[in-house]
């Protein structure tokens, strides 16, 4: 990390600082906070490729891209392949269920 980024990101996320001898130091608490560890990324079976999900809802290209940009789903490319949250589209296309 570069001086100039520890700054940057302490104007961003308003993170206290205070100067003592020269030194800058931050707040550990909001650092803490900010810089917490995020969340796992999903792993390579979560994913769904446009053309399954096509053909297990029976949608055309246009209405699928319609759902993933309304809904804001979480998609990645791979080449010329998009590829969607498999958890996510399930959640909005799968038929409800009576418990």
């Amino acid at each position: 990390m570069s001086n100039s980024w520890v700054f940057a990101q302490g104007k961003a996320h308003n993170i206290p600082k205070v100067y003592h001898r020269g030194k800058t130091l931050w707040s550990k608490t909001h650092c803490d906070r900010v810089f917490a560890a995020k969340p796992e990324p999903p792993k390579e079976d979560d994913w769904i490729s446009y053309s399954d999900v096509r053909a297990e809802y029976n949608l055309t290209h246009d209405q699928l891209h319609n759902y993933v940009k309304y809904h804001g789903l979480r998609r990645k490319k791979v080449g010329k392949y998009t590829y969607i949250l498999k958890s996510e589209i399930d959640a909005i296309l799968r038929p409800p269920t009576l418990k």
